[in-house]
């Protein structure tokens, strides 16, 4: 049921406001819902929403600990919002 609303369909034509709808109403459901709460936090970061993308990552991370993607891409969320002059002198 959940995959059949949230195929990432929306997401793909670049619907990203629809896809924030099925993503978030998927999470409703199950909180603990990996594919929903990582996808949802995908696309936040493609709307350049950093903090609800990294909320999204932090949720799934605290639910489902062995899910390292999460980690990782709440890392990402953090470069790309303060991006850094590494390697300047």
């Amino acid at each position: 049921m959940l995959e059949a609303c949230c195929d990432g369909t929306a997401a793909e034509h670049g619907e990203l406001d629809a896809a924030v709808k099925y993503y978030a109403r998927s999470v409703a459901l199950d909180p603990a819902y990996v594919n929903g709460r990582m996808n949802l936090g995908k696309v936040y970061m493609q709307q350049k929403e950093y903090d609800a993308a990294v909320a999204q990552f932090d949720a799934l991370a605290e639910a489902r600990p062995n899910v390292t993607e999460a980690h990782w891409m709440a890392v990402k969320c953090l470069q790309a919002k303060w991006p850094t002059s590494a390697g300047k002198t």
